[in-house]
């Protein structure tokens, strides 16, 4: 095996994984400046074709970042 594939490749895929994120956060970001307002986790997740659980995993995540503010918090009985 040349010198630096083994590098080139895991590179390749740090950087795939990288867009895969981005796309998701720009995605989420999108459908909140869709809809102005607030928008619950399972409505992000129908329009995006994803689960509330994931949706809520990548809110918490631009929250941490900064980019969103996650404002209400319900519990459920």
């Amino acid at each position: 095996m040349p010198t630096g594939t083994k590098a080139g490749k895991v590179s390749r895929v740090i950087a795939a994984a990288i867009d895969f994120w981005s796309e998701l956060d720009a995605d989420v970001l999108r459908c909140l400046t869709e809809r102005p307002g607030e928008m619950a986790p399972a409505e992000l997740g129908r329009r995006l074709g994803m689960s509330e659980q994931a949706v809520c995993s990548i809110l918490a995540m631009l929250a941490e970042a900064g980019k969103v503010r996650i404002r209400s918090v319900e519990r459920i009985m």
